[in-house]
């Protein structure tokens, strides 16, 4: 449905009324008030101040301009691996020189022995001798291990004693010290290139 458009509520403010008449071109102004406001403004005076120029001379120098040049060369990788580092320590050292000394030496003399000479012998294993022989054997057989026995603990005895120690003198050996010239290894300083 179409609905109505009326104007707002009632308009708080002077009302006029119009007539009948055409208005000529005018403005209506009411409540006019004049604000008075004093500004001031700066005055700048010129003055004139010298200033220092610099004019810039060009000279001509000689320069050297370099060409570069491609060469093969190897490059390396660099691998970061624990190290030890010695530090260098001078020490005085003996040199040790051989003296000669006359020594017997021993010289080997002929001896002449007999050769012995194996003569063959017929031997009969099995005997009535020798099954009497392994009968006396057994029945002796145990005082043998009783003897064994004896030894055995007097051996141990034997080792509680101790032999005499005898002291050899021997001539002593003579040297004479000798200076001599340490080398001491230092790294070689090289150039690396920028």
């Amino acid at each position: 449905m179409p609905h109505t458009i009326s104007g707002g509520g009632k308009s708080t403010g002077p009302s006029y009324k119009t007539t009948g008449q055409k208005l000529t071109k005018a403005l209506v102004v009411e409540d006019v008030q004049i604000i008075e406001k004093t500004v001031e403004v700066p005055i700048y005076k010129l003055v004139e101040k010298p200033v220092e120029q610099v004019k810039w001379v060009t000279k001509e120098e000689e320069q050297v301009r370099y060409k570069t040049t491609e060469h093969p060369t190897t490059k390396f990788t660099v691998k970061e691996e624990f190290t030890t580092k010695y530090n260098v320590k001078e020490a005085d050292t003996v040199k040790y020189i051989p003296k000669e000394v006359e020594v017997e030496r021993p010289v080997a003399v002929p001896k002449e022995y007999e050769r012995p000479v194996v003569k063959e012998k017929i031997v009969d294993l099995v005997t009535y001798q020798d099954i009497t022989a392994i009968k006396q054997l057994q029945e002796v057989l145990p005082k043998i291990i009783e003897e064994v026995k004896d030894l055995k603990k007097h051996l141990d005895g034997l080792r509680e004693y101790k032999l005499v120690e005898e002291v050899i003198k021997v001539p002593k050996i003579e040297w004479s010290p000798i200076q001599v010239e340490r080398i001491v290894w230092k790294d070689v300083e090289r150039e690396r290139p920028k």
